[in-house]
């Protein structure tokens, strides 16, 4: 049967052969890189049968009499007869239905095996051999017909199956990987081509090309999707391999004996170099003689911290560890998992720091209250004395009084009373500084009506006219945007053109960064913008020849109550054309 008299050159045997040998590559690939999964293991045996099937067509082809092309047509249907069982079972394997279903593939391959008996014992499978032009072919005999009804049925039952689990399919992944198998078994159905020659039909055998399709496909749907097993040795190892922290398992003496990738990676040295190793090599109070005992004795250690290398590239190291114990109670290793937490102990530590300055600041702040309340206090009371005592005076001496006396007494009352108005715009100044919380959403059209209500007096007085556009709902400190709005009118109120009523416009509109900016217009004196800046300092006033009261805080509160607020504000101006002022403000302050 091997001796080389016996064969001829035959072109016809080429195609079988490629196509035969690249099936059993792809078979072995599938398998090394599945890391012998039971699909791939299934589909290794698949593979096998079609390569013993598509190989023993050179031998079939290339024989020079009969007798030796019969010898090959029976080699070929060992493998053949094969091919069914392990199509169901690799349909089986693929949708996980094997177990359940594993009965009807030990049935199937108990008849393969029982037609590879008769086919290697008997002459009824293979009867003989038919003689084609592409060479000698084997001839079914009474038994053949029997398979052939087996398998049809078996290959119409595997289809079914994936088309059942395709319409049940609930992924795309899942549609997808069970669509291009589906293809792929529909391909390589049509290899039953070659059964025709067996049965006397003048056809050419070209299942060898449907075969190759089918395999390729089926590897790719396979490579492609990662058809592997998850067992729990599976799972525990592909943990093992991922996890960010580092996991160290020491036998009963403290050594390695598995380091995972993350303390190579933290500890600077290859696995190689740490198994077998004692423990220490790591770090020495990674795991210490103490803590050893203190596992065999109570099972766990909790948490503790190591320090790896020296500032500023130091690393904090949380190690827990836990032993291992046999069905005798005897400690067999000691497993231990460690987690950089530098980043963590670093934003803990700056937490610490920022909670401290806190408290510090709202100490300070709390006493620079209390020292506001009482310089204020310790101010105003002999203040007080001083005009009430002047204004008594004036009242009881006035006729005792010439002309010149009783001006000194009204410029001392007049200094007293702005002295009194300055201390308490100081008092809110310091009081906008100091003040914390009261955050809460704040309707500011219903703010500057209540402002308007109480100006109304002043405005009558004046003869003044607010126009108000249609202000949004913010978070903010209430009492506090009632005096932004009550300062930033009475100021457009108060520095008005003689003989011009003053008119002031507010607007407002939203703007895409989530902030409301709100506008205030008048058309009093203005001012000139170069001094814009100074606006907004304490006792800071222009000059206008002493013709409009105040103490100069109006707007450095408004520009304390905009920044508490995380807000700005601006202004602008021209001598004699009025003023603008910006103020914006975050809708979620």
């Amino acid at each position: 049967m091997f001796a080389f008299s016996l064969y001829h050159f035959n072109p016809s045997a080429l195609a079988p052969l490629l196509v035969g040998l690249l099936i059993g590559v792809l078979g072995f690939l599938v398998v090394i890189r599945e890391k012998h999964s039971v699909v791939s293991l299934a589909f290794s045996f698949l593979t096998s049968s079609a390569m013993l099937w598509l190989l023993s067509y050179v031998g079939l082809y290339c024989a020079s009499d009969p007798q030796t092309a019969f010898l090959w047509g029976k080699t070929q249907n060992l493998g053949v007869v094969f091919i069914p069982s392990f199509l169901y079972c690799f349909s089986l394997v693929l949708v996980k239905k094997f177990r359940s279903l594993g009965l009807f593939a030990a049935l199937s391959l108990t008849v393969s095996v029982f037609f590879f008996l008769i086919v290697l014992f008997t002459d009824q499978f293979v009867t003989g051999v038919y003689q084609y032009p592409w060479g000698y072919y084997a001839r079914y005999g009474r038994f053949a017909l029997f398979f052939l009804a087996f398998f049809f049925v078996t290959l119409v039952t595997a289809l079914g199956i994936l088309r059942a689990e395709y319409r049940a399919a609930s992924t795309p992944r899942q549609k997808k990987r069970l669509q291009i198998l589906l293809v792929a078994f529909s391909i390589g159905y049509l290899a039953s081509v070659d059964y025709l020659p067996a049965l006397g039909i003048r056809v050419y055998a070209l299942g060898y090309l449907p075969v190759l399709g089918f395999i390729v496909l089926a590897a790719y749907a396979i490579w492609r999707y990662h058809l592997i097993d998850i067992t729990p040795e599976f799972a525990a190892k592909k943990i093992v391999d991922t996890m960010a922290d580092v996991l160290v398992v020491l036998d009963a003496e403290g050594m390695i004996q598995v380091a995972n990738p993350a303390a190579e990676k933290l500890f600077g040295l290859p696995a190689a170099r740490l198994i077998g190793r004692p423990v220490s090599l790591m770090h020495e109070n990674f795991l210490t003689k103490a803590q050893e005992e203190a596992l065999a004795e109570r099972g766990v250690v909790p948490d503790y911290s190591i320090v790896l290398g020296k500032a500023p590239n130091e690393k904090i190291l949380s190690v827990s560890a836990a032993a291992m114990r046999d069905d005798t109670g005897t400690v067999t290793a000691f497993v231990c998992i460690g987690r950089d937490i530098t980043e963590k102990k670093r934003a803990e530590d700056l937490l610490i720091q920022k909670t401290a300055e806190l408290a510090k600041t709202d100490a300070e702040r709390n006493q620079l209250k209390l020292f506001a309340l009482a310089a204020s206090h310790d101010l105003r009371s002999p203040l007080q004395k001083i005009i009430s005592y002047t204004e008594l005076l004036k009242l009881k001496a006035r006729s005792a009084l010439d002309a010149e006396s009783k001006e000194i007494l009204d410029h001392l009352l007049a200094s007293a009373t702005r002295m009194t108005e300055l201390i308490n715009s100081l008092l809110r100044l310091s009081m906008v500084s100091v003040k914390q919380g009261d955050m809460e959403p704040v309707d500011l059209q219903s703010s500057l009506k209540d402002v308007l209500t109480d100006l109304e007096p002043r405005m009558k007085s004046a003869g003044a006219s607010v126009e108000v556009g249609r202000l949004p709902v913010i978070r903010a400190d209430r009492s506090q945007m009632y005096e932004l709005f009550q300062n930033l009118i009475a100021n457009a109120i108060k520095f008005h053109k003689k003989g011009e009523p003053p008119v002031v416009k507010v607007a407002g509109r939203l703007l895409p960064n989530g902030c409301v900016e709100i506008t205030l217009q008048d058309n009093g004196i203005g001012f000139d913008s170069k001094a814009a800046e100074r606006l907004f300092q304490p006792f800071e006033r222009l000059d206008l020849g002493g013709e409009y009261e105040g103490s100069g805080m109006g707007l450095a509160i408004c520009q304390k109550i905009v920044e508490r607020h995380r807000g700005r504000i601006a202004a602008k101006g021209t001598p004699g054309a009025g003023a603008t002022f910006i103020v914006t403000l975050p809708l979620g302050a």
